[in-house]
């Protein structure tokens, strides 16, 4: 009973750190007519579980043909499986990225913002505030996530997912795109 009221009041209070020193609320209009078109440097924000991990990068790959430069930010447990058969740009975080209220640190947030973006998609299906802020943060004009709570705050673009399976969702998300 005790662990879920401290779990209950940690994210209340990563919550509230959130939306009142980090969160950038992006309220211009934006044209996603041609997003996927004019759009070359791409973040993809892998699913922070293992089993997503396959169908996720099976997803990035698909975007590599459209003539998209991929840069994958991963946790550094799965980096050097996927380097040893991909040869992607990556930013890895690890248990040392985190704060001690559960958000990313300082310098994981540095070395995001210096890289330049066209768009950020977030493959977690479930939440993840850490993700969440770090896509929200990063240096891009369009920031695409599944819906989730709060996800209206984090992204510009969001897809409704009904689908259990992230192969399907993230098929989906690519047909999507391909509409823009």
């Amino acid at each position: 009973m005790f662990k879920d009221f401290y779990l209950q009041l940690k994210k209340y209070l990563q919550y509230f750190v959130v939306f009142q020193f980090y969160l950038k609320r992006n309220t211009a209009a934006n044209n996603f007519s041609s997003l996927l078109k004019e759009s070359k440097d791409i973040l993809v924000i892998m699913p922070d579980n293992d089993v997503d991990t396959n169908s996720a990068l099976e997803f990035a790959d698909k975007l590599i043909p459209l003539g998209k430069k991929i840069t994958l930010l991963e946790r550094d447990k799965r980096i050097s499986l996927i380097q040893s058969r991909r040869k992607i740009p990556m930013i890895e975080y690890g248990i040392i990225h985190f704060n001690k209220i559960g958000l990313p640190t300082r310098e994981l947030i540095l070395k995001l913002k210096e890289k330049k973006f066209d768009v950020v998609i977030d493959l977690n299906t479930t939440e993840n505030l850490f993700l969440s802020l770090l896509a929200n943060l990063a240096n891009a004009k369009y920031k695409i996530g599944f819906s989730r709570e709060k996800s209206e705050d984090f992204y510009n673009m969001i897809l409704i997912n009904n689908e259990r399976n992230p192969a399907l969702s993230y098929r989906n998300l690519l047909n999507s795109l391909k509409m823009f």
